[in-house]
């Protein structure tokens, strides 16, 4: 595969996450709030992710930091690509939205007699414990 053979830089989703937050929340100190990380540990990450992207990526306007046009062009790739990330780590592979299965859960207020089981539609069960 090319992309796998082409050196990338290093990023993390929670990089990312914080580039969302500065972006929404215009503000560095309230998105350095938000994740419970000092200012110095904001600005270092802020100048990693500009370093990166090879781009200012915000711009300081009083209190107030502005997207530039590459972050707002960023900005829904990268929402897209953090909603990929939390699909590929969910643990919901089993995809009970989709299913035509009947489920039925039993269970007692005493310590004696739990169960769980699942029928096929056609009369069958099976347990799941």
């Amino acid at each position: 595969m090319a992309i796998l053979d082409t050196p990338q830089p290093d990023l993390s989703l929670e990089e990312l996450r914080f580039l969302v937050t500065v972006a929404k929340t215009k503000s560095l100190t309230t998105a350095a709030s938000q994740y419970g990380i000092s200012m110095g540990a904001a600005s270092r990450r802020l100048s990693h992710l500009r370093e990166v992207f090879d781009d200012e990526l915000f711009i300081r306007s009083g209190v107030t930091m502005l997207p530039t046009m590459r972050m707002r062009r960023l900005l829904p790739r990268v929402l897209d690509l953090l909603a990929a990330g939390g699909a590929l780590l969910s643990r919901d592979n089993v995809g009970l939205a989709d299913s035509r299965r009947i489920v039925r859960l039993l269970a007692a207020d005493s310590a004696g007699l739990s169960a769980a089981g699942s029928s096929d539609g056609q009369g069958r069960t099976q347990r799941l414990y």
